[in-house]
């Protein structure tokens, strides 16, 4: 956190108190300068910064968990049609099954890339 005043909240709190916030964050890993401005902020070579990589994790996963369920709805409906004995089904199904499959595992890799830029920021 960087403030440009000698504690947190200058304008508001009185130095006792804002020692007690102070510590208080401090405690949960926060960081204090004080006594300085922001000139500018940076982001990762790629230009995004945490938040976008975040989301983008985020957006993989459910993804990855929409193609999943509809991987097993093409299973249920596969096992339906063999039982049945709807095999012109069943292998119209099992090609579908075939490219659910591909796509997934496309999704597995694109969601360990988004993990991984995360653990990079």
């Amino acid at each position: 956190m960087v403030f440009p005043e000698a504690h947190c909240m200058a304008r508001l709190f009185t130095p006792k108190i804002a020692n007690y916030y102070e510590e208080y964050y401090k405690s949960k890993g926060v960081n204090f300068v004080k006594g300085t401005v922001l000139s500018s902020f940076e982001i990762d070579t790629d230009g995004k910064n945490r938040k976008e990589a975040i989301a983008n994790e985020g957006k993989a996963a459910q993804t990855l968990h929409r193609a999943s369920n509809a991987y097993a709805e093409l299973e249920t409906r596969l096992d339906e049609a063999c039982r049945s004995e709807d095999f012109e089904t069943a292998e119209t199904l099992s090609e579908s099954l075939a490219a659910a499959e591909f796509e997934k595992q496309t999704l597995v890799a694109a969601l360990a890339d988004a993990e991984a830029r995360c653990e990079k920021l």
